[in-house]
């Protein structure tokens, strides 16, 4: 009956918060999170999804978990689809997702596997459930976090005084750990003031002494914290001169000009349930910008960019004009200039947002392609008229941004510099002729599929060897102009113009297969088949290239790997070659 009428007081309370609260300006908040400064409307979408695997009314979620804990608490948002873990940490094997206060019952077991695990092993070695376990002890900790993070402005009994001490200290008989810290002067002289001679205090002075000691105490036991638990994602949302901190580091730093932001939020915090919220979340967003570098306009980008979704938009907009490729041309070719329009407007909005070129990481440079595969095509189609150009502008949009999702998944598709890519210049260059060189074979290994299927079914290919040498030669230029600035970077960062680094090595490989399919075709090796079988395998070279490095786990140029991607890769290459063995062998007898 307890938990019936705990859950009804839960639903209504959540009700009344939801009706309550418009967050516009919540959202608005930055903060600093894995390297870079984000909108707590980015934040919030990327931790639900980390935990739940699912992102709906995020903004809603994260205010709950700050404000209105004893909600937030109750829901089930800890995604565990593993039954052996659900079963290692005594949960109910009929759920999936849990609730933190579910989750909190088994934390002592959950912790006990996880420091195990890492103790025993590297993290390259984990099983997958090995992973899951250490997965969800960091998804437990920065929940807590979070959930914690007003802490300091909750009314807590252990700051109860009595009406004569709280009078002079100008408290009320309930006090928060802020409340009291503001009033650290007087109750400093206050205590200044006691006999200490005296071995009869009156309960009013002991008062005093016990508050001054627990007040001592929980500054302690937040650096404590701090440092103990809030060092794998700190809920950074206090701008400092040199790092971001969280409210927890406020406390316990004696920097002044910090715990002046301590006010903000307190205030904000006292105002979560009445109109004066918006207001005065307004008020420490404005001091908030007046500090960092970070404009309006990145703020309202994001937010925009996250409700639109607009990758998902253009996948929508590239299958349909792959259906109606057959039926309607025009419908189709204004279907695909639709989606590419929305990809260079989304990545144009990266841009502006992330302040840098839009090529960073394996998510960018696969939406990146897709724009670029779908601009040859269709300048292939405006141009020719023919409809391969569309083919290859809607099913290579389609596939590739389809793949863009497995990356953006795993966390905030727009992630800070890594070290190596720290450069503004050699991004826009290097980085940029090297993605374009990887778009030019890609695009003419996919015209070669079609090449192949087309001599195998009706023996008519019209202009498709055309078609494969201009966008294997766009290719060769793009990636032999590429890696010879990825040369010269490599000289100004390392000092050596050359390391033959696994990523060097790859992109060499392309140059030379490239270069290898012209040399075998002008000096009349290989005819039109053998052109078109040599180009589809340069689309796995590109592949190994591009992602395979990655697998390696040494070099210089080595991020991203996963098991996932070790399979798809692997499948894709033997998918290939099996087709290429086949076709060349079918081919040939009908030559």
């Amino acid at each position: 009956m307890r938990q019936i009428l705990s859950f009804i007081s839960i639903f209504f309370l959540s009700i009344t918060v939801a009706q309550a609260q418009n967050l516009n300006a919540f959202k608005r908040i930055l903060i600093a999170d894995n390297g870079r400064i984000k909108p707590l409307d980015s934040f919030s979408k990327t931790k639900l999804l980390e935990y739940s695997g699912r992102s709906k009314n995020h903004n809603q979620w994260l205010f709950e978990t700050l404000f209105f804990p004893e909600i937030s608490n109750e829901k089930d948002i800890f995604l565990i689809e593993n039954p052996d873990l659900r079963n290692a940490l005594n949960l109910d094997e009929n759920k999936k997702r849990f609730s933190f206060n579910e989750l909190e019952k088994a934390s002592r077991k959950l912790y006990k596997l996880s420091d195990q695990i890492t103790q025993e092993k590297e993290e390259k070695d984990f099983s997958l459930l090995e992973k899951q376990i250490v997965n969800l002890k960091s998804n437990f900790n920065s929940y807590l976090n979070i959930n914690n993070s007003f802490l300091f402005a909750i009314d807590n009994p252990a700051f109860t005084l009595s009406a004569r001490n709280a009078q002079k200290l100008n408290l009320k008989e309930k006090n928060s750990l802020y409340k009291v810290l503001e009033q650290a002067g007087l109750l400093s002289a206050a205590i200044e003031n006691l006999d200490i001679k005296k071995n009869d205090f009156h309960e009013a002075e002991a008062e005093l002494m016990g508050l001054s000691l627990t007040l001592y105490k929980w500054i302690e036991n937040f650096r404590i914290y701090d440092e103990n638990f809030n060092t794998e994602a700190k809920f950074s949302i206090i701008p400092s001169k040199k790092t971001w901190l969280s409210t927890w580091e406020t406390i316990y730093m004696p920097n002044n000009e910090e715990k002046a932001y301590l006010w903000h939020l307190n205030q904000i915090y006292e105002n979560r349930d009445n109109n004066s919220f918006n207001e005065k979340i307004k008020t420490f967003n404005q001091k908030v910008l007046k500090q960092v570098n970070y404009k309006k306009i990145q703020i309202e980008l994001e937010i925009l960019y996250n409700q639109l979704n607009p990758f998902k938009l253009a996948v929508i907009f590239f299958f349909l004009a792959l259906c109606l490729l057959l039926r309607s041309t025009q419908l189709s070719y204004l279907l695909c200039l639709s989606a590419f329009a929305i990809e260079m407007l989304a990545i144009i909005a990266r841009i502006i947002i992330m302040q840098r070129p839009p090529v960073s990481n394996l998510y960018e440079t696969f939406i990146f392609i897709a724009a670029a595969v779908t601009l040859l095509g269709l300048i292939i189609y405006k141009i020719e008229k023919n409809k391969i150009g569309l083919f290859l502008a809607a099913f290579s949009g389609f596939v590739l941004t389809l793949i863009s999702f497995k990356f953006a998944s795993q966390g905030d598709s727009m992630q800070a510099l890594i070290a190596v890519l720290n450069s503004n210049f050699w991004l826009s260059t290097h980085v940029i002729c090297i993605s374009l060189g990887y778009a030019g074979i890609f695009a003419a290994g996919v015209v070669a599929h079609v090449y192949i299927i087309q001599k195998l079914n009706t023996k008519k290919v019209g202009n498709l060897k055309s078609y494969i040498l201009g966008l294997l030669g766009f290719g060769l230029i793009l990636s032999f102009l590429g890696t010879l600035l990825g040369g010269i970077w490599a000289d100004q960062s390392w000092g050596r113009f050359w390391g033959w680094d696994p990523k060097e090595n790859g992109a060499l490989l392309i140059v030379l297969w490239t270069a290898l399919i012209f040399h075998a075709k002008i000096s009349g090796q290989i005819k039109d088949n053998g052109l078109a079988l040599l180009t589809v395998f340069g689309t796995v070279i590109v592949m190994l290239s591009w992602l395979g490095v990655n697998l390696l786990g040494v070099g210089l140029h080595s991020y991203g790997f996963t098991k996932e991607l070790f399979l798809a890769l692997l499948s894709f290459s033997i998918a290939e070659i099996v087709f290429i063995a086949y076709t060349a062998f079918k081919l040939r007898k009908i030559n």
